[in-house]
Order: structure tokens, then C-alpha cells, then sequence
């Protein structure tokens, strides 16, 4: 005989959370389609915020690690100058006590809207970004888990016996409290990368802090030393003028490690320029055409857009592109076009007229 069917009562949503609600005293429940989207904080650098998705995410924990000298703060600087022009309240944790006000300001950063703290103590850290997270705050940096030394350690004299672990406890007891009361601010964490010695297995590479940010971190992001890109220069040595390599610009990997808000195990490359101080833009949205087949790169260095533009030689064809304004726009706007869904399309410019790389056209 069939299975006689129970008949269920489909509860009033609306009147369920009116109830919770009134009972609470406050707003803790509500339909999950009433949820406002994500907002994310861009760094107005390119790379990033195409891996990025658009920027940093409100309300979310991310963490950046790596070796010195990747990026991190340079990124995390852009950050708060972005925000800032957009009109959101920044706050930098300089547990470093490295924070550089001229080149805070290079980077665009209002360091008179800016609010910084240096803590003793990451115990003092803590309860500081609780209080610039229900106070409303937009952006906080905090400069960096690896610098941060919990009370126990302050205050024992160097070389004394110190329980292990203590940092590990205090970040997993602190981001309780900090994920409990965040609903709005964009957290960014950055952390340095530690090598274990006599690890025989598995990678050597690990960050302070225990688990406890990996686990809160909606997004981690490792920035990687790819490599160099050095020109000839003549140098003095004392006797004589001899030839050598100087290092002009740093190429750097960043590859998402994990992501809630999106596919993770994804990179970039790009080029920072050392000359400038700034990343290579040009070269990374180039290098992004190339992929999606916009650019061929054919034999003896000819390069051709769209089977219309031909250029012999990288040097000549970057030249030539760097002066094209309207195509560089169109080609950040469509490439960011791929993660923010918000964006609105883009039709390629147009490639007839008087254009400075049509007029450089091969006659080959």
C-alpha cells in the first residue's frame, strides 16, 4: 500500500521573523534575498583588482602573506588612498611601527583622514579594530600578524621562557570578537611568510599566527617573488668604468590561495617598476590581450592587434599602444568587466582614423 503522505504547514516567513525580532529586541534574522550585495573596496591597481574581483570585500576578512619586499604594504597603502577617494574612513594597525608618512602620501593616502595606532600589545591591537569596526569604519589595515606580540611575551624579558602558541591563542580568542561584531568593514591582514627548519616533507613555508586567520579569512592571497628584469648600465668601480646589471623592475606572482566569494587557485603576473614606483600596467593589460588572442605575437617580433595593426619589435608596439589612451581604457574596463558583474559593457574603440599605431603599420 503507498506511503500515506504527511501534509505539511508552510510556516509565515515574515511573521517568523517579526517574532524573533521582537523577542531579541533587535534585528537578528531576515530573508536571505534582502541581504545587500557585496561591496568591495578597489586598490585602483590593476593586477590586484582583477584577481581581486573588484577590490577588497566589506564585511570580510582577507589576508595577504609573503616574503619581504612583495608588495604588501605598497598594496595595502593603495587600498586606504582608494577608499579614501571614495569617500570611506580608513584605519592602519602599524603593528611594525613601519608606517612612512611621505610615502603613505606618494601613494595618494590622506594621512590627515588617516588614523593610525601602534600597539604595545596585540591584546591593545585587538580591541582597538573592535572598536573602528562598530564604530562604522570602511577600511582597516592591520600591519602585520607577524609583528604583533601577544601581553605574555611583553612582558617577559627577551630570552625568557615564553608558553608557545601564545599568538596562535590570541588571534583565534581575538577574531572571535572581531567576526562577531564586523558587518560592514573590510579587514586586510597582512602576514609574513616563516620558514620551519629541519622540515623534511611537505613545504617549509609557513605564516605566524596559527590557523585562526586562514580559517576567518573569507579570501588569502600569497604574494610571490617572481623574478627580475635587469638592464645594462656602465658603473664606476674605483679604477674604471665596467659594465653591469642593474635591477629595474620586480616581476611578482600573487595566486589566491582560498576564496569564498569566488573561484579560488587563481594568479596574476605582473611587473612592479622600481623607476616609478608603481606597477606596470600597461604591460600587465598587454600581456592580457595576448591571452585572450586580441594581440599575436608572430615570428621576428611582429605584433598584430586584431589582424589590423602591425608593429615590428615589443619596444615599438608598447610605444605605440602607451599613446593610445582610448584603447588602454577600453581594454580596463572590459578586463575588469570579467569579475565585477556591475560593470557595464564595452565595445572595442575604434581602430580607423588617424590612429599613432595605425600610422606605424608594417610594410612588410
Amino acid at each position: 500500500m503507498p506511503k500515506e503522505q504527511v501534509k505539511t504547514v508552510k510556516p509565515n516567513v515574515d511573521q517568523v521573523i517579526a517574532e524573533i525580532n521582537k523577542a531579541m529586541k533587535k534585528d537578528v534574522v531576515g530573508r536571505a534575498s534582502d541581504m545587500a550585495p557585496i561591496h568591495r573596496w578597489p586598490s585602483g591597481v590593476l593586477p590586484f583588482d582583477h584577481l581581486a574581483d573588484g577590490g577588497l570585500a566589506a564585511g570580510r576578512f582577507t589576508e595577504i602573506y609573503g616574503p619581504f619586499s612583495s608588495l604588501k604594504s605598497f598594496i595595502a597603502l593603495k587600498l586606504v588612498a582608494e577608499t579614501q577617494r571614495r569617500g570611506g574612513v580608513a584605519a592602519y594597525v602599524d603593528s611594525e611601527h613601519a608606517f612612512d608618512e611621505p610615502w603613505a602620501i606618494e601613494q595618494g593616502v590622506n594621512v590627515d583622514e588617516l588614523l593610525v595606532q601602534r600597539p604595545e600589545t596585540g591584546e591593545e591591537a585587538l580591541t582597538v579594530m573592535e572598536a573602528l569596526i562598530r564604530g562604522g569604519y570602511d577600511l582597516i589595515v592591520w600591519d602585520s600578524i607577524a609583528a604583533t606580540q601577544p601581553k605574555q611575551y611583553a612582558e617577559k624579558a627577551p630570552g625568557d621562557d615564553n608558553q608557545p602558541a601564545g599568538l596562535a591563542r590570541m588571534m583565534s580568542a581575538g577574531l572571535r570578537r572581531l567576526n562577531t561584531a564586523n558587518s560592514k568593514t573590510a579587514v586586510l591582514a597582512i602576514n609574513q611568510t616563516r620558514t620551519n627548519i629541519g622540515m623534511t616533507f611537505g613545504s617549509k613555508m609557513s605564516v605566524p599566527g596559527g590557523n585562526a586567520m586562514p580559517f576567518y579569512a573569507s579570501v588569502r592571497m600569497n604574494f610571490i617573488k617572481a623574478g627580475r628584469v635587469n638592464e645594462d648600465v656602465m658603473i664606476w668601480t674605483g679604477d674604471k668604468l665596467e659594465s653591469a646589471k642593474s635591477t629595474v623592475q620586480h616581476k611578482m606572482k600573487i595566486v589566491v590561495d582560498k576564496s569564498k566569494l569566488s573561484a579560488p587557485h587563481r594568479e596574476v603576473w605582473f611587473n612592479y617598476d622600481l623607476r616609478t614606483g608603481q606597477v606596470d600596467e600597461l604591460s600587465y593589460m598587454i600581456g592580457w590581450a595576448v591571452e585572450q588572442g586580441i594581440i599575436q605575437i608572430g615570428n621576428a617580433g611582429l605584433y598584430t592587434w586584431d589582424n589590423d595593426w602591425k608593429i615590428r619589435g615589443k619596444d615599438k608596439f608598447f610605444a605605440a599602444i602607451a599613446e593610445e589612451t582610448e584603447l588602454i581604457e577600453w581594454m580596463r574596463k572590459t578586463m575588469m568587466a570579467e569579475v565585477v558583474s556591475e560593470s557595464d559593457s564595452h565595445t572595442s574603440p575604434s581602430k580607423q582614423g588617424k590612429s599613432k599605431v595605425a600610422s606605424q603599420k608594417s610594410k612588410s
